[in-house]
C-alpha cells in the first residue's frame, strides 16, 4: 500500500469515527468529545508530516540513485590474428604440402611460420628437411642449425645436419653431429645406419661393424620382414656385410647379404652384395648368377645398379667371363658431375647366363645379350649418356620439366639404345601432357627393352588419358605378365 493510500485512508477512518462518536455522545459530554478529536487530529497531522517528508527523502534518494539509461555497446573491432596464429597455420600449411611432395611450396609456406616466429624450431627442422631432399645441403645445413639454436636437444636436427654434411663431404663434422643425435637418443637404429657409414669413410671397419649390429639389434623385427621395418634392417645387413669384407670376413658377409635378399627379394644391391662375396670365395659362376639378378630387378623396378667397385678387375681375371664387364670397369675421365655406374647394357652384353626361379620375379623372364647389329657404344659415352639421364632424373623430381627434358634429349642422343633413358623421357612429357610425344618414348623403350614392365605401365597411363582405353589395358596386361608381385604407379 502506498503512503498517501495510508493517510487518505486514516483519514476516512477518523471523520467516521467523529461521525459515530457526535451521533452517540449525550449532550453534557460534549465538550470532552470535541477535545478528544482535537487531540487525534494533532497526532493525525503530525503524522501526516512524518509521512510527507519520508515521501520527500525517498523521492530525493530515488532521483539520485536513478541509472541513466544503457546503451547497446558497439561491436569491438575484429582483432588482427596474432603472429603465433599466423606461424601455426602456416606451419600447417607447409607439412600438408610437404606430404604431398609439393617441396618448393612447403619451403615457402614455412619461410611464413619462421617469419611470423622465429622461435619455431619445429619449422627450421622441416624446412631443412625440404632442402634436404631437394639436394641444397647448404641451405639445409643452415636450417638445421637454426633448429638447434632454438632447442639444443633436438637429435632429428643432429641427424639432419648430419645427413646434410655428408652429402658435402664434411664427413668429420657430419660424424660429431651423429654421436650428438645418438647421445639424446640412442634406440634410433637410422643414426647408427649412419654413424657405421660415416665410420667406414674413415676407414673404421670394426666401428662400423659394431654400428651395423647395433642398429639391427634395434629394428624388432629384422628377421621377420615386417612392413616399416625391412628397409632400415635391409641398409643394416648390407652395411655390415659391406664392412665385414673390408675386414675379410667373407662368410659372414654373405650371410648377411642372403639376409637383405630375405628380406627384400627385390633388392638388387642385395644381390651385388651376394656377387662381390663370391668373387672373394672365387666363385665367378655364381658371381654371374648374382650380377645377373641384379641387373635384371634393376630394369625391371627401374632401381639403379650400384655395381661394386672392384667387380670389374675381378672378372678381368676370368676372360671367359668378364671382357666387357672389365671394360665397363675400366676408369674413364671423369665427368664435372659425380656419376653412377655403368647402365645395364654394358653389363648384359656379357652376362648370358640363365636365370633360375625366382620366387618374387617371373620364372619365365632371363636376361638376353643385346642384339648384335645394335652400335656400339664408348664406354665413356655410356657414363654420360646415364649422368645426363640422372640429372634430367633430378629436374624431374624437382619440377623443373623444361631441364629435365633437356637433359633426357641430350641422353637419349649419345646413347641411343638407352631404354630407361627413352622410359624417363617419356615421363617428362606426360607429366607435361604431352601425351602422344610421351606414349612415343615408352614405344621405344619397350622396343629396346621388350620386357620393360614400367615402361608398359607408363604407356598404358598415357594412353588411357588420350582415351585410348582398349590400348591401356592391354598395356597393363604386359606390365602385370613381365612383373607381377610389384605395385605400379605411373614413374620413370
Amino acid at each position: 500500500m502506498s503512503i498517501r493510500t495510508r493517510v487518505a485512508a486514516t483519514a476516512v477512518i477518523l471523520v467516521s469515527l467523529a461521525g459515530w462518536l457526535f451521533a452517540q455522545a449525550p449532550r453534557q459530554d460534549m465538550p470532552a468529545v470535541l477535545q478528544q478529536l482535537q487531540d487525534t487530529l494533532k497526532r493525525l497531522q503530525a503524522e501526516v508530516k512524518s509521512l510527507r517528508e519520508t515521501v520527500q527523502r525517498q523521492a530525493n534518494e530515488a532521483k539520485k540513485n536513478k541509472a541513466p539509461a544503457v546503451q547497446a555497446p558497439a561491436p569491438a573491432p575484429a582483432k588482427p590474428a596474432s603472429s603465433l596464429q599466423i606461424a601455426i597455420e602456416a606451419y600447417n600449411r607447409g607439412r600438408s604440402l610437404e606430404e604431398k611432395n609439393m617441396l618448393r611450396g612447403a619451403i615457402e609456406a614455412y619461410g611464413e611460420a619462421i617469419l611470423a616466429d622465429p622461435g619455431n624450431d619445429s619449422a627450421w627442422l622441416r624446412r631443412g628437411n625440404c632442402f634436404l631432399k631437394l639436394g641444397e645441403y647448404s641451405s639445409a645445413e643452415a636450417d638445421y642449425t637454426k633448429s638447434l639454436a632454438v632447442q639444443p636437444n633436438n637429435s632429428q636436427a643432429y641427424m639432419g645436419r648430419a645427413s646434410a654434411r655428408l652429402a658435402a663431404g664434411l664427413t668429420k663434422s657430419a660424424l660429431g653431429d651423429v654421436n650428438e643425435a645418438i647421445l639424446r637418443d640412442d634406440h634410433n637404429p637410422e643414426s647408427f645406419v649412419l654413424r657405421a657409414r660415416l665410420n667406414e669413410l674413415e676407414g673404421d671397419a670394426q666401428r662400423a661393424t659394431a654400428d651395423y649390429s647395433m642398429a639391427i639389434s634395434l629394428v624388432p623385427a629384422a628377421g621377420t620382414g615386417e612392413t616399416g621395418n625391412t628397409g632400415i634392417a635391409e641398409k643394416a645387413y648390407l652395411g655390415r656385410a659391406s664392412a665385414l669384407l673390408t675386414r675379410g670376413e667373407v662368410d659372414r658377409a654373405l650371410s648377411d647379404c642372403d639376409t637383405a635378399i630375405r628380406l627384400n627379394p627385390n633388392s638388387s644391391p642385395g644381390y651385388l652384395c651376394r656377387a662381390e662375396s663370391y668373387l672373394r670365395l672365387r666363385s665367378p659362376e655364381l658371381a654371374v648368377e648374382a650380377v645377373n639378378r641384379a641387373v635384371l630387378i634393376s630394369q625391371l623396378t627401374n632401381q639403379p645398379v650400384p655395381l661394386l667397385s672392384y667387380l670389374g678387375p675381378s672378372f678381368a681375371a676370368n676372360p671367359s667371363r668378364g671382357g666387357a664387364l672389365a671394360a665397363a670397369a675400366t676408369p674413364v675421365p671423369a665427368p664435372e658431375s659425380p656419376v653412377s655406374a655403368p647402365p645395364p647394357s654394358a653389363i648384359l652384353s656379357a652376362l648370358t647366363v640363365p636365370l633360375p626361379s625366382m620366387r618374387s620375379l617371373p620364372e619365365s623372364v632371363v636376361v638376353s645379350p643385346l642384339a648384335s647389329s645394335a652400335p656400339v657404344v664408348k664406354v665413356g659415352s655410356l657414363r654420360e649418356a646415364e649422368r645426363l639421364d640422372q640429372l634430367g632424373r633430378e629436374h624431374t623430381s624437382k619440377e623443373n620439366f623444361e631441364e629435365a627434358l633437356a637433359m633426357m634429349n641430350r641422353a637419349v642422343s649419345i646413347n641411343p639404345q638407352y631404354a630407361r633413358a627413352f622410359n624417363a623421357r617419356g615421363y617428362v612429357h606426360l607429366r607435361l601432357t604431352h601425351y602422344p610425344q610421351a606414349v612415343a618414348d615408352f614405344s621405344e623403350a619397350i622396343r629396346l627393352d621388350p620386357r620393360y614392365a614400367n615402361a608398359y605401365h607408363n604407356r598404358a597411363v598415357a594412353r588411357r588419358l588420350m582415351g585410348e582405353i582398349a590400348e591401356a589395358n592391354s598395356d597393363e596386361r604386359e606390365a602385370k605378365k613381365f612383373l607381377a608381385p610389384v605395385a605400379l604407379s605411373a614413374s620413370r
